[in-house]
C-alpha cells in the first residue's frame, strides 16, 4: 500500500497543527519481507508547539514527551496516536518527518 499525495489536517490535543501530505507505505524488500516507512510533510502553517517539536526533532534532540497528533485525512478517515519521530529532510529544503500510522485503517 502507497499513501503517496494524502493529504489532510494533523491536530493535536483538540487543537489544529496543519495541513500535511503523506509519502511512503508497505513494499516489500528484496528478500520478500514487508516493511513501512512513512513520511509526513507540513504545508505552510504550523502549530507553534509542534514547530518547536519538530526542529528538536530535526536536531535529532530527545523530546520530553512524544510528539503524537492525530490525522484527518481528505477522505474523511481519522487516525489516532501517530507518532513524529524522524527528520529526513528533502530536497529544495523540503522537511519529511517520519511518522508510525497504522496503514491498515486507510481505504486502498
Amino acid at each position: 500500500m502507497d499513501v503517496t499525495g494524502t493529504t489532510g489536517t494533523a491536530w493535536r490535543n483538540g487543537e489544529l497543527v496543519g495541513d500535511f501530505i503523506l509519502r511512503g507505505g508497505r513494499r516489500a524488500t528484496a528478500r520478500g519481507r514487508e516493511v513501512e516507512h512513512v513520511e509526513i510533510r507540513f504545508l505552510d502553517f504550523v502549530d507553534v508547539d509542534v514547530r518547536r517539536a519538530l526542529t528538536a526533532i530535526e536536531r535529532r534532540q530527545r523530546l520530553s514527551a512524544p510528539l503524537i497528533v492525530d490525522l484527518n485525512l481528505r477522505n474523511g478517515t481519522k487516525l489516532s496516536n501517530c507518532e513524529i519521530a524522524g527528520f529526513w529532510g528533502g530536497s529544495m529544503g523540503e522537511r519529511w518527518y517520519g511518522i508510525s500510522l497504522d496503514l491498515d485503517l486507510i481505504p486502498s
